[in-house]
């Protein structure tokens, strides 16, 4: 096993690629499109929504006194720098001025911004800014990168006499995707299309420097969120050079000591190791390659990373228990959901033998020896159908895992899941990331509409509440949950919930397993 933990030229090398395929990103200028104010309503997402109170022709010239503030709606979600012009009216001013900017994704975010903090992340997360500014007029452009569509500005303290005047606001948004959104396919009813274009404008915004998990919190490179991007981003933007460029750079962070994949890394200041290790992460390796080639992507690169890719499943071989079936590692991640309580033995066994398959099919296209592996895989299927299909799974996640690993298959396999979605005892997804992968069982499975309905269901839900990007947690009946202690903290724009556009664009490719 030893020989497959890259050695360091091989990381030299895959960072060296990661620096050539960078490339600048694309800016476009935008200005506000209307003036609004939170609103509380019991009857909005999280209980708030904005309300339109002025339009931008308002904005030049607009006074603030001490005290007063103005919202700003951009449009739709956009990830970029603000820059403003300010001058005063009045008095001279005798003294400087201070101001307040935020920057949020959601109403509820901008609303209850002052609520004191209870969750478990830094409140560093917040996009929220206090600046003194000592000569007006001026022009400003803040060099943080900002993600959102509502803009508050707030007058700390002008002065005695005189006011701030907000003369423009600009937002410089970038990308390394395009502005402007391919066009929905034809044959989509208007529902569909929407969801679609709120797909593509989340999958744009997470596409910076690197597919990125979300462009808020935690701007991170995540194998997970890598291995969805690219879904969807082979049947839109088709950006081959970033997804290399991505996983180039996650290479090079292999644990050295046993040659674990990594969950994510940091890309700034310089590229550099994260901690986290995760499971399931690790063995998606050979889908991701799999997929990347299926692209168009470089054969040699991805032939390179072939044998790390196998490696993971080694690693995961070795989780074995007497009975042939995984037992998640001691002093591991295993992510798989957002979900408390979830079980996760019988997913990640479907998980493994997933990602085996889509090791055989990587091996078979490169031309690749893989020994006795598809003996393996069959092996683990039996042993995990007898573990866990011979009664009805207790969760979405184990039977979508167990159909994408096809450890139960056929009419059984449609039985099965079809059982366990319609059982209201079974344990759901806690966030769009598991209901992919539910969807794509369905897809498996024969139950296109079905997965349809879904989709629209979950991912329209989020449509219908005002979503013009997708959240990285939605539960319908819980608004404000949230598995970091404060929905504030939420990713409002996050990178694996942009799937549907894989499904609406290309259902044949949906109807495979990996």
């Amino acid at each position: 096993m030893s020989s497959a933990i890259p050695t360091p030229a091989q990381r030299t090398a895959w960072l060296q690629r990661a620096a050539a395929l960078d490339r600048p990103l694309r800016a476009q200028v935008f200005a506000p499109t209307a003036l609004v104010q939170p609103v509380e309503d019991a009857s909005a997402w999280q209980g708030w929504r904005m309300q339109r109170c002025g339009d931008p022709g308002e904005l030049p010239g607009l006074r603030l006194a001490s005290g007063e503030a103005v919202h700003l709606d951009l449009g739709e979600h956009r990830v970029g720098q603000i820059e403003l012009e300010l001058a005063s009216a009045g008095k001279p001013p005798d003294s400087p001025l201070r101001l307040r900017l935020r920057l949020s994704e959601l109403p509820g975010e901008a609303a209850e911004a002052d609520q004191p903090y209870t969750g478990v992340l830094s409140h560093a997360w917040y996009q929220d800014e206090v600046v003194t500014i000592d000569e007006l007029p001026c022009t400003l452009r803040f060099p943080r990168r900002l993600a959102g569509r509502w803009l508050s500005l707030v007058v700390v303290a002008a002065g005695v006499g005189w006011d701030a005047v907000v003369r423009a606001v600009r937002f410089h948004a970038v990308t390394s995707a395009t502005h402007q959104l391919p066009p929905p396919p034809t044959g989509l009813t208007p529902p569909q299309a929407e969801i679609d274009r709120v797909c593509l404008r989340t999958l744009r915004d997470c596409m910076q420097t690197v597919f990125e998990d979300g462009p808020k919190r935690d701007r991170r490179l995540w194998t997970g969120d890598l291995r969805l991007q690219l879904l969807a981003n082979g049947v839109s933007f088709k950006s081959t050079a970033l997804a290399e460029r991505s996983l180039c750079l996650l290479a090079a962070f292999t644990r050295a000591s046993d040659g674990a994949f990594p969950a994510c890394c940091f890309e700034r200041p310089e590229p550099h190791a994260a901690a986290d290790i995760i499971a399931d992460y690790c063995l998606a390796l050979p889908a991701i390659l799999r997929e990347l080639l299926r692209q168009g992507g470089d054969r040699e690169l991805v032939r390179g990373l072939a044998p790390l890719a196998r490696h993971q499943i080694a690693l995961a071989l070795a989780w074995l228990g007497d009975d042939g079936v995984v037992v998640p590692p001691a002093g591991w991640w295993t992510f798989i959901d957002w979900k408390e309580g979830l079980d996760r033995q019988a997913p990640l066994h479907g998980v493994l033998c997933w990602a085996l398959d889509a090791w055989l099919g990587l091996a078979s296209t490169l031309g690749l020896d893989a020994g006795d592996d598809a003996a393996t895989l069959a092996r683990l299927r039996t042993a995990g159908h007898t573990a866990f299909c011979r009664t009805q799974p207790p969760s979405w996640a184990a039977a979508a895992w167990l159909v994408l690993g096809g450890v139960v298959t056929g009419a059984e396999a449609r039985r099965l899941l079809l059982a366990v979605l319609d059982d209201p005892a079974s344990v759901r997804p806690g966030g769009p990331y598991l209901m992919h992968h539910a969807v794509h069982a369905l897809y498996l499975v024969g139950e296109r509409d079905r997965a349809m309905t879904l989709i629209e269901a979950y991912w329209g839900g989020m449509v219908e509440r005002g979503a013009d990007v997708f959240w990285e947690i939605y539960d319908p009946d819980e608004p404000r949950r949230s598995p970091y202690g404060d929905f504030r903290m939420n990713s409002a724009c996050h990178a694996w919930s942009c799937t549907p556009s894989w499904f609406l664009r290309d259902p044949a490719a949906a109807s495979r397993a990996s």
